[in-house]
């Protein structure tokens, strides 16, 4: 038995790997409340804000097997999550006819 919350996100990540749901349960509650608190300051959705990093999760859940990280996990995790913030503002501005493309 683990005792997760003192492991590194790394190490987590690593027994995550091993299909260990609750080294997965504790990187999610590390990460759930910063995450939704940045992307709340550039969108003021509080749902979609809580589905963006739900949806993260997920698939850091279900492609845990294939996804190989180089660096921190707090570099990749929030690099992933900006990329899809950004990817949604862009389409939302899109569909609003804001953008000039």
């Amino acid at each position: 038995m683990h005792n997760y919350f003192i492991l590194t996100d790394e190490e987590l990540f690593d027994l995550i790997k091993q299909d260990q749901q609750l080294a997965f349960n504790e990187l999610y509650n590390r990460y759930k409340k910063p995450m939704v608190g940045l992307a709340l300051k550039k969108m003021d959705d509080d749902d979609a804000v809580e589905d963006i990093v739900h949806d993260l999760f997920i698939k850091l859940w279900t492609n845990r097997e294939n996804i190989q990280i180089n660096q921190q996990f707090k570099s990749y995790i929030y690099r992933a999550h900006w990329a899809k913030i950004h990817y949604l503002l862009k389409f939302f501005m899109l569909a609003q006819g804001i953008l000039p493309f």
